[in-house]
């Protein structure tokens, strides 16, 4: 135990309709990014707050207290950590805790740039630029990793020590305005396995096998070819999905006046969902070639499956789907905005509106349109939001 390692904290995981787990007995803490040996730490989580304390009384879901005895608060032990939203990582499993604790890293606050007077609009378009060019962040990680593997001491070697204070300079860059510049340190050599792009063989010699964790890691999950599904009768989703609701969505129209649907309206919204995911599947393509596209289900699974043929498109294909991510909520949250038009009208009308969209997208893939099958997924949640929410509230009429 280290001079982090306090008296005990609760820490509380609850899950939509389970019962609270309250964790008890050592427990591995860390966040990210771990760079120093000290990142991670042992601490003892008390388990259920005792009847009548804070924690018993205000739950906490999800969260960890820290407790405030030690001479070190520890999140700070934590690669810097605070309580300003940071996401902590807990291990439960002994079998992955180490057998030795480092002390934590304990560094000085970092110099800031300062000004004689106040910024302006100009010094801060000035400053973005000079972050752009000057952010060696991830090199730095890459380098610390690559050394690591390649020192007998791995970690815990003086330069991969240094890289983890340039690390944490690197991280403040943005708050401290000072940029940090690395072309006195020692640069990795031979390249490891694992930093073999998925296009490229490994076996080809300009790589050697690492004996370290992240070495076995790489070998031990191999990354095929998809193997073709095997050969199965198709099944018809559009009776599937009509056999399942069409009984209920018609007895609560029935039940409700409810005027006749503009078709015509989602012909053009499904226009408009079709030419936004041309865009995606074109805009966010990890090949570089202006005739690669994802295919509609990599949008709707948020995945791109394309091998990457240099290391640092892993961080390429990352951003990638992030930004495809945010743009498919974006258009999804659009499609149903318009398909129910629920500030205006009542659950009934919305729930006509959506399986007329249904009907809709159903026939464009009959038709065999581009983005039908994604377009009725849409619709299809779009109706089945509706009678959840109506049964909802006929179960509060009933209860009144």
């Amino acid at each position: 135990m280290s001079a982090c390692s306090h008296d005990g904290s609760p820490a509380c995981i609850h899950q939509q309709g389970q019962q609270p787990i309250f964790l008890e007995g050592p427990i591995l803490i860390c966040r990210s990014p771990t760079i120093h040996p000290g990142d991670v730490q042992l601490v003892q989580a008390i388990g259920k707050p005792k009847p009548g304390s804070p924690y018993d009384i205000e739950n906490l879901p999800n969260t960890v207290v820290f407790s405030v005895k030690g001479r070190r608060p520890l999140p700070s032990c934590l690669g810097g950590g605070d309580l300003d939203g940071d996401v902590y990582y807990l291990i439960t499993n002994t079998d992955l805790h180490p057998t030795k604790y480092e002390i934590p890293a304990a560094y000085d606050d970092p110099w800031r740039h300062k000004l004689d007077r106040d910024s302006t609009i100009k010094d801060i378009a000035n400053f973005v630029v000079e972050y752009m060019t000057h952010d060696t962040l991830g090199l730095i990680g890459i380098n610390h990793l690559r050394l690591a593997d390649q020192r007998p001491e791995g970690v815990l070697d003086k330069d991969c020590l240094r890289y983890a204070k340039l690390h944490s300079d690197a991280v403040d860059y943005p708050k401290t305005g000072v940029p940090v510049k690395i072309d006195h340190m020692p640069k990795p050599t031979d390249i490891p396995d694992w930093y073999c792009p998925e296009s490229a063989d490994p076996n080809n010699g300009d790589y050697y096998e690492s004996i370290r964790a992240l070495g076995v890691l790489f070998r031990a999950v191999q990354l095929g070819d998809p193997e073709p599904a095997p050969a199965e009768r198709p099944v018809n989703q559009e009776d599937t999905v009509r056999n399942a609701l069409q009984r209920k969505v018609f007895n609560i129209l029935n039940n409700s006046e409810v005027g006749p649907v503009d078709v015509y309206f989602f012909h053009q919204l499904f226009a408009v969902f079709s030419n936004r995911l041309r865009h995606q599947c074109a805009h966010y393509s990890l090949a570089q070639s202006t005739n690669s596209r994802l295919n509609e289900e990599e949008v709707v699974l948020g995945t791109i499956l394309a091998k990457t043929t240099a290391f640092n498109e892993s961080r390429k294909r990352k951003d990638l789907i992030d930004g495809l991510a945010e743009q498919s909520r974006d258009l999804v949250g659009l499609i149903k905005r318009e398909i129910r038009n629920s500030s205006v009208l009542s659950l009934p009308e919305q729930l006509n509106r959506a399986w007329a969209c249904l009907d809709v997208a159903f026939e464009m893939a009959r038709a065999d349109e581009f983005g039908s099958n994604s377009f009725a997924l849409v619709a299809l949640t779009s109706v089945l939001d509706v009678l959840d929410e109506n049964d909802i509230a006929d179960a509060t009429e009933e209860a009144l």
